[in-house]
Parts: C-alpha cells; structure tokens; sequence
C-alpha cells in the first residue's frame, strides 16, 4: 500500500513538471511571436515615416524652387528683376517687406580703408540708381545706410572719431550725389551702422552703402 501511494506521488510531480515545462514553452513561443510581430510593426511604421519624410522633403524643395523663379513685386508693382536688369550686373538687390535695398559694393564703390569718397565706377552706378528713384521709384523715399568694416580708424582720425561717423560720411556723400542727379533731398534720409551689419569676411564688401527705397503706395 505504501509502495502504490509512492508511486503515485512520483506519477504526481512528473505529471505537474511536465504541466509547467509545457506552460513554459508555450509562453515561451507567445512571447516570441508578440517579440517578432511588434518588430514588424515597428518596421513597417519606421518605413511609413520614411517615405512621408521624402515626400516633405520633395514638397518644400518644389516650393524653394517655385519661389526662387517666381518674381518679386515691390508695392509699386515694379518687380526686383525689372530694376536688377537696369542697374549694373552684379548689383544686389532684394526685397525686404516691401522695402527695395540696393547694395553698392565695396569693389563697386571702392571705397578704401578709413575713407569715403566715391569712385568713379561707384558714380556710375549711382546714375543708374538716381534714374530709377527718377522714375519707377520717383514717390518713394529713400534711407541711404552707411556701413564700414571692423578695423578702427587710424590714419584718418583726424576726420571721423570712430566707424559709425565714416558710415554716416560714406552715406552723406552718396546722397549729395543722388540728390546732384535730380533726386529731392526731402526724399532721403542717412543712417550709419557702421561695422555693426557685415554681408562678407572680405572687408571690402562691408565698406558699402545701401539705398534702400521704403514702401510706398
């Protein structure tokens, strides 16, 4: 009797190990699976992002190069290109909030360290710039920025204190000569920024002036 209940007590544990390696594994492949389906998933989610990321991406390259053809009118409905075409190649124009500026470069001016006249090829492009303000542009006003580059003021101390007077100075002479070319002097205003807004490391291109025409009806 005793030796029937022992080998029932074996029979018992055999039978409840086997239960639990039988759970264990089943857990086993279900976790597995749940592991690889949510892997897929995952995978399947990263290559969705993807392809939408591309689309973006073509979306606004399309829009950039829509723009970049597409003319920009000033609010007198004279458009950027009209007026690059009637000044000298190589001049930078933009519209800055309806506002038309006008950069004469530094190789354009020649403007040279610690100085302020205007060069000969610098007046040319002035003549061009004052038949635009002449005509297209003739009922707008005019703010003529003065801009210099960094280094301070040494051999022409004696003339400007620091580099916002030679700003002020370089945009005074440019709007002598404007207004020597038939533009009204209640028209224009002058400021200086002195070394305070560069467009270049090449100092020269920061020793410039900018017209910059306002927006007007």
């Amino acid at each position: 009797m005793r030796g029937t209940k022992g080998s029932m007590v074996v029979v018992l544990v055999l039978c409840v190990g086997l239960v639990v390696l039988m759970g264990c594994e089943s857990q086993s492949k279900y976790s597995k699976a749940n592991y690889e389906a949510l892997e897929a998933h995952n995978k399947n989610l990263n290559q969705q992002i993807e392809e939408q990321q591309a689309e973006m991406d073509e979306l606004k390259k399309q829009m950039q190069d829509t723009q970049a053809t597409r003319p920009t009118p000033t609010r007198t409905g004279t458009s950027i290109e009209d007026i690059r075409a009637q000044l000298p190649p190589g001049t930078w124009v933009e519209n800055r909030g309806g506002q038309t500026v006008i950069r004469i470069r530094g190789s354009q001016v020649n403007f040279g360290s610690g100085k302020a006249g205007v060069s000969s090829s610098g007046k040319a492009v002035l003549d061009r710039i004052a038949g635009l303000l002449n005509s297209q542009l003739a009922s707008r006003q005019v703010v003529i920025e003065g801009h210099t580059d960094t280094d301070p003021i040494r051999k022409t101390k004696h003339l400007y204190s620091d580099n916002y007077a030679l700003g002020r100075t370089r945009a005074q002479n440019v709007a002598d000569y404007l207004a020597s070319r038939g533009v009204a002097r209640n028209r224009i205003r002058i400021e200086s920024y002195g070394p305070d807004r560069p467009v270049s490391k090449v100092k020269s291109q920061n020793r410039r002036v900018e017209v910059v025409v306002m927006a007007g009806p």
